[in-house]
C-alpha cells in the first residue's frame, strides 16, 4: 500500500507525534491530513491481518478498505482511542470472517473468544508502528537508508542502497551505525514523554 504521508516535510515529524485522539479529534474537525496520517499509521496492521487469515492481496485491500470506512463511520464513538489498533484489529477480523461467512467459506468456526485479536500481534504491531513513526522523523539520508534497510519489500543490499543514495559503498555501514543511534535517541525521548 502506498504512503499518504508527504516525504521530507516538517509535516511528517509533527504528524508523527500526534496522538490518536488528537488525530481523531481533527479527523471530526475535517481535516483531510489527520486522516492521511491516522490511515497511514495503522495501513499496515489492517492489511497484514487478512493475509495473515489466508486472503490474497486483493481481498486484503478489500478488507483494509472496508475496515477504514466502518472507522471514518465511527469516529466520534472510538472511547479508547490510543487502543485503536486493538478496536481496528478486531473490525478487520470480524470483516474478514463475515466475508468467509457470506462466500460459503465454513471453515472457521465463530467463537466469542476469537473476535479479539491475539495481544502478543496487537502489541507487536504497536511497537512496529512506533518505530516506523519515529523512523518518519529521521533527517535524510537515515531516514531512506533505514527504510531500504528494514521496511523495503526488495531488501536492496548496501550497493544497491549506496547507489540510490548517492554515496560510496564503504559509507553505508558507519551511515547505519549513526543512524541507528539517532532513532534510539527519537525511539528513547518519545518513551520518556
Amino acid at each position: 500500500m502506498e504512503s499518504r504521508r508527504p516525504e521530507g516535510t516538517e509535516v511528517v515529524a509533527v504528524q508523527a507525534r500526534a496522538t490518536n485522539a488528537q488525530l481523531i479529534r481533527r479527523c471530526l474537525d475535517g481535516d483531510p491530513e489527520a486522516w492521511s496520517v491516522l490511515v497511514d499509521k495503522y495501513e499496515r496492521l489492517v492489511y497484514a491481518i487478512p493475509l495473515r487469515e489466508g486472503c490474497d492481496q486483493e481481498q486484503a485491500r478489500d478488507v483494509a478498505q472496508e475496515t477504514f470506512s466502518q472507522l471514518l463511520a465511527s469516529l466520534a464513538s472510538i472511547n479508547e482511542p490510543e487502543s485503536l489498533a486493538s478496536w481496528l484489529a478486531t473490525v478487520c477480523r470480524r470483516e474478514v470472517w463475515r466475508r468467509r461467512r457470506n462466500g460459503g467459506v465454513t471453515e472457521l468456526e465463530l467463537v466469542e473468544e476469537q473476535l479479539d485479536p491475539a495481544p502478543d500481534f496487537v502489541d507487536g504491531y504497536v511497537h512496529s508502528a512506533e518505530v516506523y513513526d519515529a523512523v518518519q522523523m529521521l533527517p535524510n539520508p537515515c531516514r531512506s537508508l533505514i527504510f531500504g534497510l528494514f521496511f523495503d519489500p526488495t531488501e536492496p543490499d548496501y550497493a544497491t542502497l549506496a547507489v540510490q543514495l548517492g554515496r560510496p559503498l564503504g559509507s553505508i555501514g558507519p551511515l547505519r551505525g549513526r543512524c541507528l543511534g539517532q532513532l534510539r535517541t527519537i525511539m528513547e525521548g518519545r518513551a520518556a514523554s
